[in-house]
């Protein structure tokens, strides 16, 4: 068993319930081993979720960067609004719905999510989009995200809809 094998097991935990219902004997026997494996690569279940999350972050992070290389804002779109739920991804999850743990773990989304924020402002910057149409735009797609991001919760309007609003509103001068 490999810590990526721990990390993708305990992503789906953490994903799919709430921290304080997330159990390590649940993960443990998930992996078909005893919790106390767990400890050998673990403090706590705080250190497993933040190693966890940092995990998810990476693989977020790497997504997000191929697909701003695209330079296409229909693709980012849309990538930004159905990634968290198509890919369970923790880190989309827990900085969309403030996952809330403790003010640590909540300092360590907002920092991470200022790398996310930075990369996503250099996108709409090579559109020449100026910075208030910038901080509109990625508080309303982060708001959608969220709204998404919730269980079993769809848009409540199209991805083309969207996507046609939000370029046109980067269009007007």
């Amino acid at each position: 068993m490999t810590k990526e094998e721990i990390f993708e097991t305990a992503e789906k935990h953490f994903f799919a319930r709430r921290y304080s219902d997330v159990k390590l004997d649940n993960i443990a026997n998930a992996l078909n081993i005893r919790k106390p494996s767990l400890y050998y690569y673990f403090t706590d279940k705080k250190d497993l979720f933040l190693q966890t999350l940092k995990y998810s972050f990476s693989k977020y992070i790497e997504d997000l960067k191929e697909i701003v290389e695209h330079q296409d804002l229909d693709k980012f779109i849309e990538w930004y609004l159905v990634y968290p739920s198509l890919k369970k991804n923790l880190f989309a999850i827990s900085f969309q719905k403030w996952y809330c743990v403790d003010d640590v773990v909540n300092a360590v989304i907002f920092n991470w999510k200022m790398t996310v924020n930075k990369i996503i402002n250099q996108l709409f910057s090579s559109f020449e989009v100026d910075d208030v149409k910038i901080y509109l735009i990625t508080n309303l797609l982060d708001k959608l995200a969220q709204d998404n991001c919730i269980e079993w919760y769809c848009l409540k309007h199209s991805l083309v809809d969207i996507q046609k609003q939000i370029k046109k509103f980067i269009m007007c001068k």
